[in-house]
């Protein structure tokens, strides 16, 4: 009884942070589209500096979903 007690405690709290986490992965991969469409457009020696940035969002997007789906665990 207290572990299904538990169990529907955590689902009511995944329910709670999914539409924050799907917000931020969302946010993070529109970044990424636009870093990508704004590469397309500069010169070679800003590309370097977008594809750093775009390694970092990378990263970070990365991290974020790491991240949860270890607190989900």
């Amino acid at each position: 009884e207290k572990a299904s007690q538990r169990v529907a405690e955590l689902e009511a709290r995944l329910a709670k942070l999914q539409p924050a986490i799907a917000e931020k992965i969302r946010g993070y991969e529109k970044r990424i589209r636009d870093l990508e469409a704004e590469l397309e457009e500069k010169d070679q020696e800003t590309r370097d500096l977008i594809r750093a940035k775009l390694v970092l969002a990378r990263q970070e997007l990365d991290a974020e979903i790491s991240r949860h789906r270890i607190e989900l665990n």
